[in-house]
Formats: structure tokens, sequence, C-alpha cells
């Protein structure tokens, strides 16, 4: 695997955007396309869930049930509902539109939806998603959601509470994607291997020391990041990961990608995608990667003429 995606970019972590907002559920899922949350229903891990019926006539109310009565985990693309405003809406679309943008999309944006580039995930704690990988680069943003009042209590006393850890991440280096895929495979018993496999507490200090006995000028190539109330995690291109919530929280997603890290998002789609990840287990249905090499390449065409 080329240098540059070994020694490249790193996960990282932007502390504190707004780390005391806590989403009202009810207010964010009114604000959302109602096509987007009965896309959102027909997941794998919660299509038994869903009431059909219900789904199709009442699909804010499936939404609540699924999260908070269920306990399942809901994710769908965060498209806005231009009919029913929504003040937590507005705010996530605020934090958003602070951070880095598709600089290579930028003509393909006629052609695309950019809403389809966000993605609401909502879950309580234990809930996450197993190991996938991003082609490009993307961005995580975790909020504390705010809990139903218990009896007579008001709701501003039953979210007081502010949880300092909301979720936890692990990375795998996109250079030892092959290695930890076989230790998974091995050491953990799971013939599936890293693709889809969700880490168990079991499993931490294990993967602790194998990140230990694999370094790269002195970090570990297995990370464990933690993430809080408005902090945003940086996933870099090709970094195999998996996030567990520690508290039962709201993040919103979005990839970005930069010129200069075109040759990097090829290698990762070579190396570690193609290989290693297929399916649900690589993020093809919000990353832009065909648009966005076709949009360099007609800049590239335009600059020789």
């Amino acid at each position: 695997m080329q240098t540059s995606l070994a020694q490249g970019i790193w996960p990282t972590v932007v502390h504190s955007v707004k780390p005391s907002l806590h989403v009202d559920l009810q207010d964010l899922l009114t604000g959302i396309l109602q096509a987007s949350l009965r896309a959102g229903f027909g997941e794998s891990d919660i299509r038994d869930g869903v009431d059909d019926d219900q789904a199709h006539s009442k699909p804010v109310a499936t939404a609540l049930d699924l999260v908070e009565k269920k306990g399942l985990y809901f994710r769908c693309n965060f498209q806005i509902n231009p009919s029913s405003p929504s003040h937590t809406c507005a705010t996530l679309l605020q934090v958003k539109a602070l951070r880095p943008g598709n600089e290579v999309c930028e003509e393909a944006h006629n052609l695309l939806d950019p809403m389809r580039t966000n993605l609401l995930l909502l879950g309580k704690a234990k809930l996450g998603t197993g190991f996938h990988v991003d082609r490009t680069q993307a961005e995580n943003i975790a909020f504390s959601v705010a809990t139903k009042p218990q009896g007579k209590a008001k709701l501003s006393k039953a979210s007081s509470h502010q949880p300092s850890i909301l979720a936890r991440w692990w990375f795998v280096h996109p250079y030892m994607t092959a290695t930890f895929n076989q230790f998974v495979t091995n050491d953990f018993g799971r013939p599936e291997g890293i693709a889809g496999s969700k880490p168990s507490v079991e499993h931490f200090d294990d993967m602790y020391a194998f990140g230990d006995r694999h370094m790269v000028d002195g970090r570990s190539l297995v990370l464990a990041v933690l993430q809080g109330p408005g902090d945003i995690v940086q996933v870099p291109p090709g970094w195999p990961h998996a996030v567990t919530n520690l508290e039962f929280c709201c993040k919103l997603a979005w990839d970005y990608t930069h010129t200069s890290n075109l040759s990097t998002y090829m290698v990762v789609r070579r190396d570690v995608a193609c290989k290693f990840f297929v399916g649900e287990n690589i993020a093809d249905d919000y990353m832009v990667i065909a648009p966005m090499l076709n949009a360099a390449v007609v800049r590239a065409s335009r600059q020789l003429q």
C-alpha cells in the first residue's frame, strides 16, 4: 500500500461545537422530509420492527416508536421538509454550513442532491454501527437527546444531565486492514472478518494490545476515540471504523472531498474498500466518488484548452 495512505491523514476530534444542545426528537423528525424517513424504515436491521401501515401514514410517529420504545438504531438521509420548519434541523444545518464542503464536486451539484450527503443517526446506549469504510473523508457530530419527563417532572429537569461522553469510536489504520481482518477472523471467531463486525467489550483489551503490537512512528494502529456532546469526529479516507453509543444521542454525518487527496481516495478504493467491504459496509449510498472524478476531469480539460 502506498506510503501516502499508510502515513497520511489520521482521525481527529474538533471539540465542543454547541455542546449544550439537547436534541428534541419530535421537533427533529418533524422537520425531515417524510420520504426520507420512510426510506430509513427499509434498513435491514430495523425492517422487521416497522408497521408498514403506520410508516406510510405516520412516519414521524413510527420513527419515534422505533427509537424510543423499541430501542432500535435509526438512520436516514437528512433531507429537510420545507413545509415543516424545525428549530433543531435549522441548528444542525447551521453547524454543517461551517464545515468543509465538497471541494471537488462543485460542477456536479446540479446533478446531485447535496442533502443526500448528510446522514442522520439516532440510537440509545449500546447501539451503533459495525466496521465500515468511507472512500472519501467524513465528519460526524454528536448531541445529547432531550429525555422525556418522568411523571410530573419538567422537561428542563429531565434534560439537565449532560453526559461527558456520548460514543466510542474504533479506528483501524488502512495499512493494517488485512492484518486486522485476519485477527478478527481468528481471535474473535468471526468468519465474516472485519466488515460489519461490531466490537464487544470483552474484546477491547485485545484490540488495544493489537494496536500496541503494530505501531507507526510511535502511534498505535488501532485507535479508540471518545466523542462528547458537540464533538466532531473527523474520519480520514480508508480507515475502517466502528461506533458504539454510550448514551442516547443524535449524530449528523457528512462526507467531503479535497482535490489534494484524490490519489488517496483511489488507493482507498483499490486496497481497502474493494477488498474487504461490500454492500452496506461501504458508504456508496452517499459517497460521490464518480461525480467527483468526473468533475476533476472536466476541470483538468478546461485547463488544457
